[in-house]
């Protein structure tokens, strides 16, 4: 992933959008194609950590990566997890007076 300047603008299918003021990216990664043993694993937790140190950036606040399979996300710890930090992320908007 490489970061060149300040994220203030998305661009989805063609159409460059304004970005809120702050907001938090919440990255999912399926690793169920992922070897055994892979160091993969590792390289996300160290993107994470380095996107992380970086922060803020342009209007990026918060940042989260979360690799896992489908099953793990749908029923298991990895979803678990995914989905309280999603709530925490909405209920921090809200609570601000911003739109999600």
């Amino acid at each position: 992933m490489g970061i060149g300047g300040p994220l203030r603008y998305v661009i989805r299918q063609g159409e460059s959008k304004l970005l809120a003021d702050a907001f938090t990216l919440i990255q999912v990664v399926n690793n169920a194609n992922l070897v055994e043993n892979t160091s993969k694993r590792r390289q996300y937790r160290s993107l994470e950590s380095n996107v992380r140190e970086r922060l803020p950036f342009g209007s990026l606040r918060h940042y989260f990566l979360f690799d896992s399979t489908e099953q793990e996300f749908r029923t298991g710890d990895a979803g678990q997890r995914l989905r309280t930090v999603a709530y925490e992320v909405v209920h921090r908007y809200v609570d601000a007076g911003a739109f999600v």
